[in-house]
């Protein structure tokens, strides 16, 4: 580039820390500051290193290191000359064509709304443009407005109705008279502009980008209903707009009307002079078709003849003033609107800062919606922007940039994509990834793909991908050499073609573009090739940000291991099918396998066996010891991934072992709280449960002596003191082992079953299995089994000479709240299951009431446990007790 001609080339600095100046005249201009002494560049509040993209009339902060030294600064301008602009133009054009991107942006532009905006698109948004913080509020909008849609709006038909109105406004201020339609579109505009304010304001918070796009729209009420009080939804100057229009209408309708009487009369009057009976219009003015030959039996005007000269349009006598009359009202019409359209069109004047604002923003809403469809319509993922690979490699845990899943937006059939995704992997310090592998293999939609999606982020596009956390770096430019640029005009051959567009590219990119080539180094003699290809990459690699070449050179494949900053990548490529999967596989070399897709597409075998035979064995060594080292870097890494991966589960198991342990002893001490709290309860409803059983006994008439002594002995036993030592809280539980617990029986239950792995294990209670948590049970010692035991029999001795209730056998049961189920409103399955249930929780109590009512839930129950294992009788309730209402079940007893 030329340098330009600053105002100031270089400066003398003495005490002051912050020296600034300003940049003149120039519109865009590159800063390279070398010196030693400059620590930083700053622009505005932004601070960078390196090269600076500098606007008009911007103030340069240059921070020293050391003060009294003088520093130098050369001044770049990236609009020198006509011939270097267009030279640039002609690149990221090229550019852009060879990586497809103006068929992605037709598919965004079908999703606007407005032309202009849909032709922006179409031309490619600008996509060099705009910078790194532009493009991280693109995708901003972007995102706003996929949640917008996604919460249940539909944003799409909110601009259906809107337009761009310079050209309106413009005329306007020119003092041209607006049409109807024209300050139809402007009302319409405005209403809906206005209508998105309201509905993001009150969202404000969630959107904040899409509301500051709308948040100074200035409010144009009164221009709407003045339009819409005068102009109508076909785009009409309504009648009622003026007094002198209405009025003038109604005589114009009043004038045809008449017209059209005397017309009527006058064509059954002059049936047989007229070609048709019929009355038509030439000129304005009301005709009949009259035959040539009759023309003096109509009295009349002629206005008008056929082609063939048969017949004449006249326009009879007796409406001539009449029609008279009605081009009159006509021009009085006319004047009567354009006095409309003018009061009209002079309030457009007025508001032409406010309406030309709105215009702007109906732009920006209808770029941002189109992208955000296109964003869902290709199930897109938000990316991040940062400025280089380096970034990723600091602000995550992996060492490697990954990007999985990627597919090209245009490799699409009916809105499905059925292409193979592509990862991308690039280590730190990577500059330069060298493509490998046989042809049709999907190398170069690897890499026009990877261009794709550096572009598509720019413009505030989701990336196409399967991953959610999508981090992409920004690079400045993107230049790319794809395909064949041969010209027979300027004599240029496939390999002439490509060094000139490389050279371009050497003298346009620097620290952050992109450079794409496709298939270097070939189109001349493959060892010249091979090394001219090697040494563009070694020049470059010190220049550009990133560099993504194709290339079927083995020597190439060689670089990553003199060189840290080259990778490799190929694709996969089927031995067995001989077909390549179009997978990309990273850190791996691959090859060309030319003379086996050769054999698969059918060439002649002898010439198959004959280029086998030429391959030079020196060529063969090299790439199987490129194989080999690759699969052993591979293994390497498989190993230490699986290392890694192992260290995780086992931290991972450590941890939860602990937290299991910590929340085992916190649910151990809450347990003994609980059955505490759960004990003394029981304790008091036991006592006030006997003394309503002697209550009821007693009513019945029955001795209740025996269940007053019981009553006492049990109150005894409660009160008596619990030896820690009888009952082990938190034990194994084996078969064959007695527990006590309390909701099923306050004796002790025998373990049929062992505890599993979730602290469950069975009991049983009477002739019933039941299944137990350790959480609620308790595991008794020995002593506290006999203690039990002697306890039991010494009641059972006093409880034979005197029973306490009458057996289920009498003819008068004892009903209570232990023994009473009430399943009233259940279906026939579901009372099954709750009756099943609360069977044999009491091992002493052998009867139950069912209370179930007198329809067919009684029928079910009774016939459900007509036949039951577990039911020994079952019979009516009493009268007292519910009669037929009830059900008395009499279980079996061991």
């Amino acid at each position: 580039m030329e340098i330009a001609r600053p105002y100031l080339r270089s400066c003398s600095y003495n005490d002051p820390t912050f020296i600034s100046f300003r940049i003149i005249q120039l519109k865009t201009v590159r800063c390279y500051c070398t010196h030693t002494c400059v620590q930083s560049l700053f622009i505005r509040k932004n601070s960078s290193k390196g090269t600076l993209v500098f606007k008009p009339h911007s103030k340069i902060l240059l921070v020293r290191k050391v003060p009294r030294c003088s520093v130098d600064i050369q001044l770049f301008s990236q609009q020198n000359s006509p011939g270097e602009t267009s030279y640039r133009e002609q690149l990221e054009y090229e550019t852009l064509q060879s990586l497809d991107w103006f068929p992605i942006c037709e598919k965004v532009a079908t999703f606007c709304h407005t032309d202009r905006v849909r032709q922006f698109v179409a031309n490619g948004m600008k996509v060099n443009q705009w910078s790194k913080e532009q493009s991280q509020q693109y995708l901003t909008e972007t995102s706003e407005c996929v949640r917008f849609m996604e919460s249940g709006y539909a944003p799409t038909d909110w601009l259906i109705g809107t337009y761009l109105l310079e050209d309106i406004v413009d005329r306007a201020q020119k003092g041209s008279l607006l049409t109807p339609k024209d300050l139809y579109q402007v009302a319409s505009t405005t209403l809906i502009v206005s209508y998105w304010k309201k509905n993001l304001q009150s969202q404000s918070s969630s959107y904040p980008m899409l509301y500051r796009i709308v948040e100074n729209v200035v409010s144009m009420k009164n221009l709407e209903d003045s339009i819409f009080k005068c102009i109508d939804e076909n785009q009409k100057v309504k009648d009622e707009a003026s007094t002198r229009l209405y009025e003038t209408r109604t005589q114009i309708q009043s004038t045809c009307e008449n017209i059209r009487k005397v017309l009527n009369i006058l064509l059954q009057h002059y049936r047989e002079s007229l070609q048709e009976p019929i009355y038509t219009e030439r000129f304005g003015r009301y005709v009949i078709p009259v035959k040539a030959t009759c023309k003096n039996r109509v009295p009349g005007i002629v206005q008008d003849v056929s082609s063939s000269g048969s017949t004449l349009y006249i326009e009879p006598n007796r409406i001539t003033s009449l029609t008279n009359r009605l081009q009159q009202l006509y021009h009085v019409e006319e004047e009567a609107v354009e006095e409309i359209l003018l009061e009209l069109s002079t309030k457009v004047c007025e508001n032409a800062n406010h309406l030309l604002h709105i215009s702007q923003v109906v732009f920006q809403l209808d770029w941002i919606l189109s992208r955000a469809q296109f964003s869902l319509q290709i199930n897109g993922r938000l990316p991040t922007l940062i400025d280089s690979f380096s970034d990723t490699f600091s602000s995550c845990d992996s060492n490697t940039w990954r990007l999985h899943g990627v597919r090209h937006p245009l490799l699409e059939t009916d809105g499905v994509n059925t292409s193979v995704p592509i990862d991308y992997e690039i280590r730190p310090g990577v500059t330069v990834v060298c493509i490998t592998g046989p042809n049709a293999g999907g190398k170069t939609v690897a890499l026009k793909t990877f261009g794709v999606v550096i572009l598509m982020t720019k413009v505030g596009l989701f990336v196409p991908c399967e991953q959610d956390d999508v981090v992409i770096p920004y690079f400045e430019d993107v230049f790319a050499d794809i395909g064949d640029h041969q010209s027979v005009t300027q004599s240029l051959s496939t390999f002439s073609s490509h060094i000139l567009h490389i050279q371009r590219i050497l003298q346009l990119s620097h620290r952050h573009s992109l450079v794409l080539l496709d298939e270097i180094g070939t189109g001349t003699d493959p060892l010249e090739g091979c090394a001219l290809a090697i040494s563009l990459l070694l020049y470059l690699v010190e220049r550009v940000g990133f560099l993504m070449v194709t290339t079927h050179h083995g020597e190439l494949k060689t670089l990553k291991y003199k060189d840290s900053r080259f990778e490799n990548a190929s694709v996969e490529f089927d031995t067995s099918s001989l077909r390549p999967t179009y997978r990309l596989l990273w850190g791996v070399a691959g090859r060309s396998n030319a003379i086996e897709i050769s054999h698969r597409l059918g060439l002649n075998e002898w010439i198959i066996e004959k280029a086998r035979s030429m391959v030079e064995s020196d060529s063969d060594k090299l790439s199987l010891a490129i194989e080999d080292i690759e699969r052993t870097r591979q293994q390497v890494i498989e190993m230490e991934e699986q290392i890694e991966r192992k260290e995780r589960e086992l931290e991972s198991l450590e941890r939860q072992l602990t937290e299991r342990e910590e929340r085992v002893r916190r649910l151990e001490q809450e347990w003994i709280e609980i059955k505490k709290r759960a004990l003394e309860q029981d304790f008091a409803n036991a006592r006030e449960h006997i003394a309503k059983v002697i209550k009821e006994v007693q009513r019945l008439g029955t001795d209740a002596s025996a269940i007053m002594e019981k009553k006492q002995e049990l109150e005894s036993l409660m009160l008596q003191p619990k030896s820690s030592g009888g009952r082990i809280s938190g034990s194994k539980v084996h078969k064959g082992d007695w527990v006590l617990v309390k909701r099923l029986s306050s004796e002790p239950l025998q373990v049929v079953e062992g505890m599993n792995n979730k602290g469950d294990f069975i009991v049983r209670v009477g002739s019933i299995r039941v299944k137990v948590s350790i959480m609620e049970a308790e595991v008794l010692s020995n002593p506290t089994i006999q203690k039990l035991e002697e306890n039991k029999s010494k009641q059972s001795k006093k409880l034979s000479t005197n029973p306490p209730r009458p057996s289920s056998t009498s003819s008068s049961s004892i009903r209570g709240k232990w023994n009473t189920i009430d399943v009233r409103g259940c279906r026939v399955e579901e009372a099954a299951a709750k009756i099943e249930n609360e069977l044999g929780r009491n091992a002493e109590c052998d009867e139950y009431f069912i209370i179930h009512g007198f329809g067919p839930l009684r029928t079910g129950l009774r016939q459900y446990f007509h036949k039951h294992p577990l039911i020994r009788q079952m019979k009516d309730a009493d009268t007292e007790n519910g009669g037929q209402g009830v059900t008395v079940l009499h279980l079996q007893m061991e």
